[in-house]
């Protein structure tokens, strides 16, 4: 939806790593709630997840987020179709290895 829509958007949920930072921002979020890693590991986190983002921002040659972000969100991409294929396909992999799982109990 980012670069679609003329509004900011909140990544929230399951957002427990700088890496998980970095994601949300490339797919265009505006900003990252992550209220949940602090209730689980404490306040210390933010800054690991700080430290993380700028080492992999001085790591690609990124100044500001502003630069990254939405670089990979729907209208960066003119390959529309393939992403959400290719979603779609993660997503039965997935399912097919849960179904095998509850099938051999």
């Amino acid at each position: 939806m980012s670069g679609k829509l003329n509004l900011d958007l909140a990544a929230s949920g399951n957002i427990r790593t700088s890496e998980d930072v970095v994601k949300q921002l490339l797919a265009g979020a505006s900003v990252i709630q992550i209220a949940s890693v602090f209730y689980k590991n404490g306040l210390d986190e933010i800054k690991k997840m700080s430290v993380g983002l700028q080492s992999w921002m001085k790591e690609k040659n990124f100044n500001s987020v502003a630069e990254f972000r939405g670089k990979l969100n729907q209208q960066s991409n003119p390959q529309d179709e393939m992403f959400f294929r290719a979603q779609y396909i993660k997503k039965l992999a997935g399912w097919s290895e849960i179904k095998n799982k509850l099938l051999s109990n």
